[in-house]
């Protein structure tokens, strides 16, 4: 009866932090989606050509770190930005 209780007390602190690591996943992403506002197409379309140039490069990066994620700076590695770049022909 011990062992019984024991794998009952273990499914449901499994359930309890499956359900509590979903909500924390939910949180973090719509920390992002208010993080990423503002970098909408227009923006893109306005700014992608700094990338191009590795100082305007870098001072766009940096502006885009400070300005999205300054709240949320512990919760992300920010030292990467990346952009995938298709071309249409």
């Amino acid at each position: 009866m011990l062992k019984e209780n024991q794998a009952i007390e273990w499914q449901t602190r499994k359930n309890i932090a499956e359900k509590l690591s979903a909500k924390f996943d939910e949180t973090r992403q719509n920390e992002l989606n208010i993080a990423m506002t503002y970098l909408d197409n227009k923006f893109w379309v306005a700014n992608f050509h700094r990338f191009r140039n590795s100082d305007s490069s870098k001072f766009l990066r940096d502006s885009i770190i400070r300005e999205s994620y300054i709240s949320y700076g512990s919760n992300y590695d920010q030292r990467f930005l990346f952009l995938i770049i298709t071309e249409h022909h």
